[in-house]
């Protein structure tokens, strides 16, 4: 194992789909192409809650990263933001993210195309049109 990479609070990685930044704990791994990072965080923080910062979603980015929490269920993963009612599951926790991700863009594009919203929709408008980058 020839790049060992020590990630401790507010470092940015790339995790499968998303760029995090690793806020709760520490994760000791290796990144030599035979394991991702996905399978070194997975590995050190297996069946606990991790605190995650996305700075991009599924096709577009983000000007400020979002906070996000992935919980371990009874049958996977849970990735939940507390900016947004929305929340994305899967087997495992990069599926999870990827999962809310989607559901996020979605939303953005959803809003975007109208202003017939409840005023509750509109503050979340504003909150996602100051954030993603088209």
């Amino acid at each position: 194992m020839e790049a060992a990479q020590s990630l401790q609070f507010g470092s940015y990685i790339t995790w499968g789909v998303a760029t995090v930044t690793f806020v709760h704990g520490y994760c000791t791994g290796y990144a030599d192409g035979q394991r991702s990072m996905a399978e070194i965080i997975s590995e050190e923080s297996e069946g606990e809650a991790m605190t995650l910062r996305i700075s991009r979603l599924k096709t577009k980015e983000l000007n400020l990263p979002l906070d996000i929490l992935v919980e371990p269920d009874a049958d996977g993963f849970i990735a939940k933001t507390p900016d947004l009612p929305l929340y994305g599951y899967g087997d495992e926790r990069d599926e999870a993210i990827s999962n809310l991700q989607s559901e996020i863009e979605t939303l953005y594009e959803d809003l975007m195309a109208d202003d017939n919203f409840s005023e509750e929709w509109l503050q979340i408008k504003a909150f996602l049109r100051g954030r993603v980058v088209n």
